[in-house]
């Protein structure tokens, strides 16, 4: 399963990815920029072999969302 190499951030990223959430729209809920989110992507991008949000979007749905549920939670400010 290429998701077990996602960590925690990352499958965060990707369950708001599969809601439809733009980059500025994690990074302000994750309490990050949206270059770092992007940076995220690219990493989730090849760690599970899809080249774009579209992709990955599709990649999640036939995984069944289970192994991106909701772990990561930004820090407390």
């Amino acid at each position: 399963d290429k998701n077990e190499g996602l960590s925690p951030q990352e499958k965060e990223i990707c369950r708001l990815v599969s809601e439809g959430r733009s980059n500025k729209e994690i990074g302000h809920q994750l309490g990050l920029s949206p270059k770092t989110v992007g940076n995220n992507l690219t990493r989730i991008y090849q760690k599970t072999g899809t080249k774009n949000r579209m992709e990955l979007r599709q990649y999640l749905r036939v995984q069944g969302g289970s192994e991106v549920q909701s772990v990561w939670q930004p820090p407390v400010s």
